[in-house]
């Protein structure tokens, strides 16, 4: 599934993302009468950050980096001392729900690179730096299949987005699709 998070609005970002989680436990009875949960892949334009901690993530920008007020007012949000953070709650949100950030999986695994984890958007002076708001999530039934994950660089007179693109193993999904136990 392909969604795009609100650019504007924090609130209205995290009412998506806990919509998103219902793609985590959709469920469907197999012919022998068992209830199973659906596999699922969601991938979007977050509009907001991963969670810090993964080894070549690019950095969370800081509040005074975002020289436009009004992106500053969209990607930050309050935190307990009141002090601008990046909003990374989707992204929790997601996690929490059972889906796993597929280019921070592919990157920590033995086949993996942390070239997975590369800015999907380049920095801009009113912007602030380098960041990865576009991002796909599977549930982790999904994840043996993940034979690759990178970034293809896309020419800014064309976008200000780059390509996130992710390459399953077909005998592997076949095998997760018809084993739905």
């Amino acid at each position: 599934m392909s969604y795009h998070l609100n650019y504007a609005s924090i609130t209205q970002r995290m009412l998506e993302a806990e919509w998103l989680t219902t793609w985590a436990d959709k469920k469907m009875t197999t012919p022998n009468g068992k209830s199973v949960t659906l596999p699922a892949l969601i991938a979007g334009d977050n509009n907001s950050y991963p969670v810090p901690g993964a080894a070549g993530d690019p950095r969370l920008p800081e509040a005074s980096e975002i020289k436009n007020a009004p992106h500053r007012v969209h990607r930050f949000e309050p935190g307990p001392d009141g002090t601008l953070l990046p909003q990374t709650r989707p992204d929790a949100y997601l996690r929490e729900a059972g889906f796993e950030d597929v280019a921070r999986h592919w990157a920590a695994t033995p086949n993996g690179t942390p070239a997975a984890l590369s800015r999907t958007v380049n920095a801009t002076d009113t912007h602030g730096p380098d960041t990865r708001i576009d991002r796909a999530y599977a549930t982790h039934d999904l994840l043996p299949a993940v034979d690759k994950v990178d970034v293809i660089e896309v020419d800014p007179d064309m976008s200000d987005h780059h390509i996130l693109r992710i390459r399953l193993n077909a005998g592997s999904l076949a095998e997760i699709l018809n084993n739905p136990a």
